[in-house]
């Protein structure tokens, strides 16, 4: 029986805690590890980023994989189509369950990368949380990424909504993603987790806040009991 954990579409997931992934934006693979093992079981997915990954590599990623778990990996990639379809090449060895890339890269280069994605799901980033953005912006972005096969995006809570409307049946991944009274840090467009999963996400994505908690199991905990009773 394959024990790996499942990141499951919403409306069949048993828990709330399936729709969170839990950023480690860490140093070193001896912590991110420690933290699957303190949080494992209280989150759907751990995000690899531009942080962990460019200190350890594709180890991180497979290291964490061996713990059972599944794993976004979130390197953004925005490069000429050639580059990024021997990148997504590369990293498709992993087994990421899902693959950003830059929606503002392009169609070809979208189309690049999903010719090289295999079983992972490629996400396109539309405008950063750290941005101030108009819908408008966010929905020419995702339209191009839409167009070109795409059908999972990362978008604040802002636009999950008008995402949702437009390209039904697509997974929206939110990041920024604040329990009450966290700091917003660097983030511009923010919003709670009850707030995200009742504008339309998917999954939400929560680093700092967890991370940086004295008490990171109760945060968890406070975060699903948020995303089971969005309304």
């Amino acid at each position: 029986m394959n024990t790996m954990t499942t990141l499951m579409n919403p409306e069949s997931a048993p828990r709330p805690q399936d729709r969170i992934i839990l950023a480690l934006d860490v140093d070193t693979l001896n912590s991110a590890l420690e933290w699957v093992e303190r949080t494992r079981g209280l989150v759907g997915a751990y995000k690899v980023g531009l942080q962990l990954f460019s200190r350890v590599g594709p180890r991180a990623v497979a290291e964490i994989r061996m713990k059972g778990v599944e794993v976004m990996l979130d390197l953004k990639l925005h490069d000429i189509p050639n580059t990024v379809a021997q990148a997504v090449r590369a990293v498709s060895v992993l087994g990421p369950k899902f693959l950003t890339v830059h929606a503002a890269g392009g169609g070809e280069m979208i189309r690049a990368a999903l010719r090289e994605a295999g079983e992972m799901r490629v996400v396109a980033v539309t405008v950063l949380t750290s941005l101030n953005a108009t819908e408008a912006d966010v929905l020419v972005f995702a339209r191009v990424a839409y167009e070109s096969g795409v059908r999972a995006f990362v978008a604040s809570a802002w636009e999950a909504g008008p995402l949702r409307r437009t390209f039904p049946g697509s997974i929206i991944i939110t990041p920024g993603v604040r329990p009450a009274g966290a700091l917003a840090h660097d983030q511009a467009r923010v919003a709670s987790p009850r707030d995200a999963i009742a504008a339309g996400a998917d999954y939400v994505v929560v680093g700092r806040p967890v991370i940086e908690s004295e008490n990171p199991v109760e945060t968890l905990q406070t975060i699903a009991t948020q995303i089971a009773a969005p309304n």
